[in-house]
């Protein structure tokens, strides 16, 4: 990275520009029809919504897909629910509005990017949403004692140096402007793990982090399909 920085400009009538992966990361994530045309597997439909299905099963159908194929990348998911927020409104007792990708500014250079940000239905207590892949294993086993995955772990810190900004005054007083309203220790949520996953393995895992909400992409598929019933045939 630094030879790359010392040849900008280096030799008069030369220029050089480079993109490191978090920018390529945050500009396939902001542009997504992009990053689908070239870079997502090609899967299977699945089988159409039957005739007459509220509007909404088609969602559900590509959504149960994403989560079951092994390929599926997080900024698939983030795109997704990006593109079908309903699918969030289940969490922490019901969500008003969905923001995905936030800007949070660390100072002049630097900044951070939750992956949502949710405002709550009621109370005053927003959340925050880390991704992890449908596939990371909850848990990891050692020596017969199961003990949460590096990928979750590391999922984790991330939610806790989010909370952290939200202490600040500072950095308070930046997301009033920016979203109406003053977010004090928001939820930490991780959403990760599919249906196959035991109960006994996400209870354990929550014990293990007990301040962060732990929710499965299995419980947000079956909030789905519970909304989809109760929103009926159309005509």
């Amino acid at each position: 990275m630094s030879e790359l920085r010392g040849l900008y400009n280096a030799q008069p009538g030369f220029k050089t520009t480079y993109w490191d992966r978090s920018r390529l990361h945050d500009v396939l994530n902001r542009n997504y029809h992009v990053y689908k045309k070239y870079f997502v597997p090609q899967r299977g439909k699945g089988p159409p919504p039957a005739s007459g299905a509220p509007p909404g099963a088609s969602a559900l159908v590509e959504f149960e897909e994403l989560i079951n194929s092994p390929n599926t990348r997080e900024v698939e998911l983030q795109a997704f629910l990006e593109a079908h927020p309903s699918f969030l409104t289940g969490i922490s007792g019901g969500v008003s509005e969905v923001f995905s990708s936030p800007l949070l500014v660390l100072d002049e250079e630097r900044h951070i990017r939750p992956d949502f940000l949710l405002r709550p239905a009621l109370g005053d207590r927003w959340s925050i949403v880390e991704l992890k892949s449908p596939m990371a294993p909850p848990l990891t086993h050692y020596r017969g004692r199961g003990r949460p995955s590096r990928q979750l772990l590391d999922a984790a810190a991330q939610l806790r140096m989010y909370r952290e900004y939200f202490r600040s005054r500072a950095s308070r007083a930046e997301v009033k402007r920016s979203f109406g309203s003053d977010i004090y220790e928001p939820r930490l949520v991780m959403l990760v793990g599919r249906g196959d996953a035991k109960p006994e393995e996400f209870a354990h895992l929550r014990s293990e982090i007990p301040e962060i909400e732990i929710v499965s992409y299995e419980d947000i598929l079956q909030f789905a399909k519970e909304r989809l019933k109760s929103e009926g045939p159309t005509a």
